[in-house]
């Protein structure tokens, strides 16, 4: 896609976005690619192009920074199944994986 063929719209919206200052809005300098690539969901992985992420709200784009430390479904099922000792939960309490709190 050429330059040209690209169309700016304007709106009066707010969009949030990620970033390190002092410009949230630059690209990732490429020193912190892993093996020539960005560990983006949407990020190519040949390494050939990038994505810039933005959402309408920041939990949006607080949701897309975290979505790499999703815990797995099986992981999650099979933590399920151990049997843990009563005082061990009242001296050690944890939460469930996964599970940030708002707070």
């Amino acid at each position: 896609m050429s330059a040209a063929s690209l169309q700016r719209e304007s709106t009066d919206c707010t969009v949030w976005r990620v970033g390190f200052r002092p410009y949230p809005w630059a690209w990732v300098d490429w020193s912190r690619a892993e093996d020539g690539r960005f560990q983006g969901r949407w990020d190519d992985p040949d390494g050939e192009f990038r994505t810039i992420y933005a959402g309408g709200t920041l939990q949006a784009c607080l949701a897309e920074v975290l979505a790499s430390l999703r815990p797995s479904v099986e992981t999650a099922a099979e933590m399920e199944d151990i049997e843990e000792d009563p005082l061990d939960a009242e001296m050690y309490p944890t939460c469930a994986a996964g599970f940030i709190a708002y707070s």
